[in-house]
């Protein structure tokens, strides 16, 4: 198959195929090759070097995940105890504004008495005499909000004058619990989570996407999303974020994709094949993929001559295309065909060769200075006689100067 492999011993070529041997009467080892009548050139056996676009799309499976910038947690800038809860499970739906828990916090009691004695001097005229009233008041107020207190609360905290012993805390944001570490009655530090909220109007789908593959993605590339939980549906995206860095144990480089999902069809963990936009990058020389031969350092194809006969060509390859295409960058010209299968084809050849070797007429043996007739010349005799014998009609002697057989 490849002509540049040689050995005077039998053996195995490096791609694992048994040497076939080759006599002088045949088809030098570097001129084109010709292949028996039964493998004749047929529309299943060649293939046309055509010249047209050369695309490229990817198709894969994939993940559907959170969308990280829309996952939020909520925690206490005071250490507190929880009075009551109002969101009590994970998988519940929450909007922005939402009372998720009442809590009692003694830096938080502290701050609200102070800012209520502010109120009441700032209020005095005997006692407000200067401008530091008023900025204390604003100061006690700040730090009310810093505390996640909203302006209504601190209003209705203004109006009624009185220092509550609990807090309502309100969610900042809508989306779906995915994580409560909440409990009525528990201590909670500053900082701990106490709800891990999800935004799912939109979604992440991360892709990996190998080395040699990675001309062929872009940010803002087209890109839709199947998933068999939900047949005949089609949600379409698009490439946002491309890592640049390389994963170097399975060689990929990491890119996510983001997609609508206004009506939370779309859900963490589930499988989805995910189809990237065809790149298109120009026209150019393009041959199926399975014609060419790798042989290690070498890429080969047999191109069709008259008579039957094919040659080895040495070609150079680029990217691999749809439908099974390979580009050609050199080697091969528009209009030309090739062997679509060498491997199968020329493996073949070489098989009836061998076959044909092993069954060769057998040798003519000489006796008392004649010639023996050749056995395929008496096998009509031998049938004959097998025949008379089971009709009864053989005789028991054989003729006077003929041999027994």
């Amino acid at each position: 198959m490849d002509p540049g492999i040689r050995s005077d011993k039998p053996g195995k070529t490096p791609m694992g195929m048994e040497l076939v041997p080759v006599y002088a009467d045949e088809e030098p080892a570097k001129g084109p090759a010709i292949i028996s009548p039964e493998l004749q050139e047929s529309e299943h056996t060649t293939t046309l070097v055509e010249n047209g676009p050369l695309v490229r799309s990817l198709e894969t499976l994939s993940t559907v995940s959170f969308a990280e910038p829309l996952i939020g947690e909520v925690t206490l800038k005071v250490e507190a105890w929880l009075e009551k809860l109002h969101v009590d499970y994970e998988g519940q739906t929450v909007k922005k504004g939402d009372p998720l828990f009442d809590v009692y916090a003694p830096a938080l009691f502290a701050a609200e008495e102070e800012f209520l004695i502010s109120l009441q001097y700032s209020q005095d005229p005997e006692k407000s005499t200067t401008l530091d009233a008023q900025e204390n008041l604003a100061a006690s107020r700040v730090k009310l909000r810093y505390l996640d207190m909203t302006d209504e609360q601190i209003d209705r905290l203004a109006e009624k004058g009185v220092v509550q012993k609990t807090v309502t805390y309100y969610s900042p944001f809508s989306g779906i619990v995915i994580e409560k570490k909440a409990f009525e009655g528990k201590a909670v530090p500053a900082g701990k989570t106490l709800y891990r909220i999800a935004d799912l109007s939109k979604i992440w789908v991360n892709l990996f996407i190998y080395e040699n593959q990675i001309h062929c993605v872009y940010e803002g590339q087209e890109a839709t999303i199947t998933l068999s939980e939900l047949p005949g549906r089609v949600f379409r995206g698009k490439i946002v974020f491309i890592y640049p860095y390389l994963d170097p144990k399975s060689r990929t480089v990491k890119v996510r994709l983001e997609f609508e999902n206004p009506d939370l069809l779309l859900m963490p963990d589930m499988f989805g094949r995910v189809q990237l936009e065809p790149h298109h990058m120009g026209d150019g020389l393009k041959v199926a993929e399975s014609a060419v031969m790798q042989t290690g350092k070498r890429s080969l194809v047999y191109v069709a001559l008259a008579g039957n006969r094919f040659e080895a060509r040495e070609i150079r390859t680029g990217m691999e295309l749809d439908h099974g295409m390979v580009e050609v960058l050199s080697g091969l010209k528009e209009g030309e065909r090739v062997v679509a299968a060498p491997e199968f084809l020329l493996d073949s050849e070489s098989r009836i060769r061998l076959i044909d070797r092993k069954f060769l007429p057998l040798p003519k043996f000489k006796r008392n200075g004649a010639a023996t007739p050749d056995m395929n010349a008496t096998m009509p005799e031998m049938k004959g006689r097998s025949k008379n014998s089971s009709n009864g009609k053989a005789k028991n002697a054989a003729p006077h100067g003929s041999e027994s057989r």
